[in-house]
C-alpha cells in the first residue's frame, strides 16, 4: 500500500537535527505503520511555509502522478503570513481531483495548540462540511484543552506532540484501513471552475515571468516555487493596455527569510480579468523588503544592489474559468 502526506510545515517535520529527536507526526505514524500494518511506501507531499490555496493546488499533480493508494491531507494548519485561506471551490477541486485519480483521501483535522480544538481554525467548517460531502473519513485530534508547551512550540510539534499526534492518528486511522483500503466514492460532480495552468519555460526566467498576456474572464492568481530568503527583493507587477495602467508591488519575503529556503510565492494576488486582452509585465522593485519584521535579531541583510530572484520551477496561473495564456521571456 503507498500512502503519501501532504499539508504545511507541521506534516513537514520530521527529525531535529541538532538533538537527533523525532518531531514530526509523520515520523511516528510512519513507524507504527510498517510495525503493526507491515506498510512499507511512504511519499512526502507537504509545502512548509505555504497552503492549500496555493501550493496544495500545484503539488496536486505531483500527488496524481506518484499514484498513492491513500493520501493523508492536513490542510488546517497553514503560515497566515501569506495567501489566502482556500475558496469552497479550491478545496472541493483539491479532493475531488483526489478522488476522480482513485487516490482514496483521509483528512487530518490538528487542534490549534491555544485551545486543543480543531474547530477554532479559519477554515474548519469548509474543509468539514465537503470532505462530509464527499464521504471522506476525518481523523479529528481534539483535546478539549490547551496544549502544554512541553508538546508544542507554537503550533509545531516537540518529540512529544510528535509522539502523542502519531499514536493518536494511528488509531484513528487503523480503523479506516483495517479491513484493506475503501473504495474511492466518485465525486457526483466534478469542479469545473478551478483550473492550474503551468506557465512552461517560467522556471528559466531571472525576473521569473517577463510579460504575460492574458485573455479570458474571471479572477486569477500566480504562483512560483523560488528560492527565497534575504536576497529577496520585492516584486512590481503592472498590468495594463493602452487604456489602462496600474503598478502594484508583492513582497516575496517574509519575517521568516533570515534563512534559505524554497517555498512557493504568491506572485500576483487575486486580480479579476474582463474579456479584454491584458499585459502583465514584472519586474524587481526598488522598494526594499521590510526587514524590521524579521523574526530574528543579528542577521546581515545584503544591499538593493544584492536582491536578486531565484525561481525553482515553472509558474502556475489559478484561475476560476478558462483563460488564454502566452509568455513573452525577456
Amino acid at each position: 500500500m503507498k500512502i503519501g502526506f501532504i499539508g504545511a510545515s507541521v506534516t513537514a517535520q520530521d527529525f531535529n537535527y541538532q538533538t537527533k529527536e523525532v518531531v514530526g507526526y509523520r515520523e511516528i505514524l510512519s513507524l507504527k505503520l510498517r510495525l503493526n500494518l507491515n506498510l512499507m511506501c511512504f511519499k512526502n507531499f507537504s509545502y512548509p511555509g505555504n497552503r492549500l490555496s496555493d501550493a496544495g493546488l500545484v503539488k496536486l499533480q505531483e500527488v496524481i502522478e506518484s499514484k498513492p493508494d491513500i493520501c493523508l491531507v492536513e490542510p488546517l494548519i497553514e503560515d497566515s503570513t501569506r495567501g489566502v485561506e482556500a475558496t469552497m471551490d479550491e478545496i472541493y477541486y483539491f479532493y475531488a481531483t483526489l478522488l476522480t485519480n482513485n487516490i482514496y483521501p483521509v483528512t487530518i483535522f490538528l487542534p490549534n495548540p491555544k485551545s486543543g480544538h480543531c474547530r477554532d481554525w479559519i477554515n474548519y467548517d469548509n474543509l468539514k462540511n465537503i470532505n462530509i460531502e464527499l464521504n471522506i473519513p476525518i481523523i479529528e485530534l481534539d483535546f478539549q484543552e490547551p496544549i502544554d508547551s512541553t508538546y508544542v512550540n507554537g503550533v509545531h510539534t516537540t518529540n512529544k506532540g510528535a509522539i502523542l499526534y502519531g499514536e493518536e492518528i494511528y488509531n484513528q486511522f487503523y480503523s479506516i484501513v483495517k479491513n484493506g483500503i475503501p473504495k474511492c466514492e466518485l465525486p457526483k460532480k466534478t469542479s469545473d471552475n478551478v483550473f492550474v495552468t503551468r506557465l512552461a519555460g517560467t522556471s528559466n526566467n531571472e525576473i521569473l515571468l517577463g510579460k504575460v498576456l492574458l485573455q479570458g474572464q474571471g479572477n486569477i492568481k500566480i504562483v512560483q516555487k523560488s528560492k527565497i530568503g534575504p536576497h529577496t527583493p520585492v516584486l512590481k507587477y503592472t498590468i495594463g493596455n493602452k487604456s489602462l495602467s496600474t503598478g502594484n508591488e508583492v513582497c516575496l519575503w517574509d519575517p521568516y527569510c533570515h534563512y534559505v529556503r524554497g517555498a512557493y510565492s504568491i506572485l500576483l494576488p487575486k486580480i479579476k480579468l474582463s474579456n479584454s486582452p491584458l499585459e502583465l509585465i514584472f519586474s524587481i522593485s526598488n522598494t526594499l523588503p521590510d526587514y524590521v519584521k524579521c523574526r530574528r535579531d543579528g542577521i546581515i541583510w545584503p544591499g538593493s544592489s544584492e536582491l536578486y530572484l531565484s525561481p525553482l520551477q515553472d509558474a502556475y496561473i489559478i484561475s476560476d474559468n478558462k483563460i488564454k495564456v502566452s509568455l513573452i521571456p525577456h
